[in-house]
């Protein structure tokens, strides 16, 4: 047994499958923070499985294929792990499927560092050495022809797993599990998205609107990756926001704002439908904001600088009027306004227009024009340590650059809608944060290793004088809620009061635009958000 178990001979399968398949967990054990027993056992009966297979296949090229899936999510498990310290999970393979190659890229240059590097060049070079010596032969010893008995119960058990109960996570080692049962959860998902506009066709309830004699136009501007912390309207010290500063006066600035979710599937799919952390409804069952604008007698936009992703914002974007996603290379969210402009010259008496900006998407420095390259110092900055690098000073600026320039960008969608000269507002949110250094070493936003920036957001409201006029209750519910602790994962009940939309579905406790809003306690990512930390 010490060929099959120690893989002393290095031609033997025993030894590229012990490769293959322990290579990784051990990365596992020296970075990640948490192990499932699941994953040793399926490494363990993966590992007897193989050589099985090796014995009954013997052809080499064969063999080859077979052993490809686990090479190829082992090359996942050992970047992922290396450089998130936590093994890779099902959730994040709608953060790829939602996610087009030029974000791939941009995610790669950001991540790529000679620890991972090393690590996965290891791996690879060890695999093509041992494909290339491997010979494959056929079971003589007694012991062999047990192995591939063993093997087959194992095979059976794993078909019957997977095909009945859908176990990919526990029979399929690593991110070959998690990317399968991902995978399908998408499809699942996916099918069911398509039944959207027949969810809102089928609700008949009474949808109204309030003040429906007088014209009205509202403005939904979603942000991107936008930490409150880095806006000087919320006391940064570096002035990201010059020109929102002008506009202080008239905004109702929302200062303790967090998103249910650091990543932006999760969060939207919350923020902008009847879904929250709470009542237990899932994504594809929940009337959407969009859908019941329209059912209350808007015309509803959808524009997006964003991916048309085949996930939460298109679903999201399917029930509205019009939609339109600007997106290409090397355009940025200005290209947006003349979409804009033409919604709010269209002819239709009701109007929402949701706006999707590209925002602080990393990577930040592609996010704005040369010309609003402003930051260039490390003058104002403002991190976990008091000696910043070079690097970090670098990505810093370019990120509170981009908050300038959202800032540009948001100024003049609020300056286009002023002159409208009805009852009008805008509210603006990100869909939540971004760890741009602030509390620990480490720029982004995930699922699990989380920091509270990642969930601290932006959140203001923009109203006209006609609508204050026709809406005074609103607008001084909202001035006596803007500095109590919210969580946007009932945005859609602030929505139905900020639109005036009557429905049987609103929640006045729900919602900071209602003198009735009872704050909640904020749960998120497993820890409770309070005073500014994840406890």
């Amino acid at each position: 047994m010490k060929s099959i178990l120690l893989a002393f001979n290095i031609k033997h399968s025993s030894a590229i499958s012990l490769w293959v398949l322990m290579y990784p967990l051990f990365v596992f054990f020296v970075y990640a923070d948490d192990i499932r027993g699941s994953e040793i056992n399926s490494r363990l009966g993966w590992f007897f499985l193989l050589i099985a297979l090796s014995y009954v296949i013997r052809n080499k090229t064969l063999f080859g294929v077979l052993l490809a899936p686990f090479f190829i999510a082992g090359i996942v498990d050992l970047f992922y792990t290396s450089t998130f310290q936590n093994l890779f999970e099902a959730n994040l393979v709608r953060v790829l499927t939602d996610t087009d190659s030029s974000e791939s890229y941009e995610f790669l240059s950001v991540y790529i560092n000679w620890l991972n590097l090393t690590i996965i060049t290891l791996y690879f070079i060890v695999f093509v050495y041992l494909i290339r010596v491997l010979r494959l032969l056929p079971p003589v010893k007694l012991k062999e022809k047990i192995v591939i008995v063993l093997g087959s119960i194992m095979f059976v058990v794993a078909v019957q797993q997977i095909m009945f109960h859908e176990r990919f996570k526990d029979v399929l080692p690593g991110s070959f599990g998690q990317i399968t049962d991902g995978l399908n959860k998408y499809f699942v998902v996916k099918r069911e998205m398509e039944n959207r506009p027949i969810l809102l066709s089928e609700y008949t309830e009474n949808v109204s609107l309030q003040k429906s004699e007088s014209p009205q136009t509202y403005i939904v501007v979603i942000g991107e990756s936008a930490v409150r912390d880095h806006h000087s309207l919320y006391g940064y010290p570096r002035q990201t926001n010059p020109m929102l500063e002008k506009l202080k006066d008239e905004l109702v600035l929302f200062d303790d704002v967090i998103s249910p979710y650091a990543v932006t599937y999760l969060s939207l799919s919350h923020i902008l439908t009847q879904m929250n952390l709470e009542n237990g409804m899932k994504f594809t069952d929940s009337l959407s904001l969009v859908g019941l604008a329209g059912k209350a007698g808007f015309k509803t936009w959808w524009l997006s600088n964003q991916p048309p992703y085949e996930g939460t914002t298109l679903s999201l974007s399917l029930v509205a009027d019009e939609v339109k996603y600007v997106i290409d290379s090397g355009k940025t969210d200005s290209d947006l306004l003349p979409e804009i402009k033409k919604a709010l010259v269209d002819e239709a008496k009701h109007k929402v227009i949701f706006v999707h900006l590209r925002g602080s998407h990393m990577t930040y420095e592609k996010r704005y024009p040369a010309d609003y390259d402003y930051f260039v110092d490390s003058s104002g900055i403002k991190i976990y340590t008091d000696k910043p690098t070079e690097k970090q000073i670098k990505v810093v600026n370019a990120y509170d650059n981009s908050i300038r320039y959202s800032d540009a960008v948001v100024s003049e969608i609020i300056d286009n809608l002023k002159k409208e000269e009805k009852v009008a507002g805008l509210v603006y949110f990100s869909d939540h944060g971004e760890e741009v250094y602030d509390y620990k070493d480490f720029i982004g936003h995930e699922l699990k290793r989380v920091t509270p920036e990642m969930f601290e957001i932006p959140f203001f409201v923009w109203k006209s004088k006609s609508y204050s006029n026709n809406f005074p209750v609103k607008v001084e519910s909202m001035i006596t809620n803007k500095s109590k602790p919210i969580l946007a994962d009932d945005f859609f009940h602030f929505g139905l009061c900020f639109m005036g939309i009557k429905t049987s579905l609103y929640q006045p406790k729900l919602s900071s635009c209602d003198n009735r809003f009872a704050p909640k306690t904020r749960k998120v990512a497993g820890y409770t958000y309070e005073d500014g930390q994840l406890k």
